[in-house]
């Protein structure tokens, strides 16, 4: 698949959809250059100091933060989103990160900073490129 079959995708998947959190922020794709020190490179395009908190997660622990989040939305927890054919946004997420884990490869998890968290899921395509979704998570 090319790169703008990836990405072409990923703005399908993420069109109108927001990670769960005080701020509901939506997702916006990302493609950056292949680079040796993927950690450099994220605080670069982040616009973060080198000193900023980069943590891993693992996208296991990525889903069910979305899954307990989404728990107060909606009937029976599930919050729905009227054009997407009843579909809750814990199954569009899970869509979303089965959909890179499939397409790339290395793919990983980051959040960067505390209270405003940069969240970026990001993965290998075949050019070599980091290609992926960020968005942003408010933890008080």
């Amino acid at each position: 698949m090319t790169l703008a079959d990836i990405t072409t995708q990923l703005d399908c998947l993420t069109q109108d959809l927001c990670f769960p959190s005080e701020a509901d922020t939506p997702w916006q794709v990302v493609v950056w250059p292949e680079s040796a020190e993927l950690t450099d490179a994220l605080l670069q395009h982040l616009d973060q100091p080198a000193e900023a908190s980069v943590v891993s997660q693992s996208l296991t622990d990525l889903s069910e933060q979305v899954e307990r989040r989404c728990r107060g939305y909606g009937a029976e927890g599930k919050a729905m989103v009227e054009d997407r054919s009843q579909r809750t946004i814990a199954a569009q997420h899970q869509q979303l990160f089965q959909y890179l884990e499939d397409q790339l490869s290395e793919v990983q998890i980051f959040r960067v900073g505390e209270v405003t968290v940069e969240v970026v899921v990001i993965g290998v395509a075949e050019t070599g490129d980091w290609v992926g979704v960020r968005t942003q998570s408010i933890e008080t």
